[in-house]
């Protein structure tokens, strides 16, 4: 499970959803500007994707759906620092894409993707078959990519949210849109929110920081025109 937010690449100011959910078979990888990157694409789970939906839906989400869109760095920049590929052979799992929009106003509240997390967990577990499924986030901690503040980030406030996602969430549903953005720029941590909710039994095992800068590896490169 993989949540993200796309960069105006598949999806478009003029029909802007909040929630979005892929039930496709397989995703490719998008152009952004400079000819898709050299990654192959990632196999979907049709059949728990569309569990998912209706479950979702069943507890009161409006969810939109998509298929035969193409993905970005959103979720293949992760995707391919977290796991190894093959050109040949591809990636060794499956994805199902969750789209949050927090590129366009009004944008969903932390307590409403707090909320999300949690539907998304039900609808997990009921899922009839015996599966392991991870549930993954990315959008970045604080960081801002435009405007005034272009170049912003907050490490202490980095920190801090790390804390209270695992130790206190439900503390961070009181924090307001205005907060957020003032603390942390842009609204990347609304994945965190949901994907920290759904996995609300597990306990920190792990926690890095760092600041990572994309197009080190031979694997970033686009492909030639």
């Amino acid at each position: 499970m993989y949540i993200f937010n796309d960069h105006v690449t598949a999806f478009f100011f003029d029909h802007y959803s909040t929630f979005t959910l892929g039930i496709d078979s397989q995703y490719d990888v998008a152009d952004e500007g400079g000819g898709p990157r050299c990654l192959p694409p990632v196999q979907g789970n049709a059949a728990l994707s569309r569990h998912i939906g209706a479950s979702l839906m069943a507890d009161e989400f409006d969810m939109s759906f998509f298929m035969d869109k193409k993905l970005d760095h959103g979720l293949f920049s992760p995707l391919s620092a977290l796991l190894p590929w093959d050109e040949a052979q591809g990636w060794p799992t499956a994805v199902i894409p969750l789209q949050i929009g927090v590129l366009q106003f009004p944008v969903p509240s932390a307590r409403r993707c707090y909320k999300l997390g949690q539907a998304l967990r039900r609808a997990i577990e009921s899922f009839p078959e015996d599966i392991n499924v991870a549930i993954v986030a990315t959008g970045g901690l604080s960081h801002q990519v435009h405007g005034e503040r272009c170049g912003f980030n907050n490490p202490d406030w980095d920190a801090q949210f790390v804390d209270m996602l695992v130790n206190d969430p439900e503390k961070l549903t009181e924090m307001t849109l205005g907060e957020y953005a003032e603390l942390g720029g842009d609204g990347g941590v609304r994945s965190d929110h949901v994907a920290g909710d759904a996995r609300r039994a597990i306990s920190q095992c792990h926690r890095n920081l760092a600041r990572l800068l994309p197009a080190v590896d031979d694997r970033y490169r686009h492909a030639d025109p």
